[in-house]
């Protein structure tokens, strides 16, 4: 399966963690990046959707190559 890494500009405080349980989460200075491995096409655009719908300041969405 690919792995994402979808880097958001914002930190995430515990409510927000709650509505990506699904992810891993890295914290970064100023930024969050959530680490994600789709079903398939149709689980990431959901979860790009879910971040949209939040609100948050999506940075990019990036296929891991490692």
């Amino acid at each position: 399966m690919q792995e994402y890494r979808i880097r958001i500009n914002t930190c995430f405080d515990p409510y927000l963690r709650s509505w990506f349980e699904d992810c891993e989460i890295e914290e970064l200075e100023l930024e969050t990046v959530l680490i994600f491995t789709p079903a398939d096409q149709a689980s990431l655009f959901g979860m790009l959707k879910r971040i949209q719908n939040l609100g948050l300041p999506l940075i990019e969405a990036v296929l891991n190559e490692n």
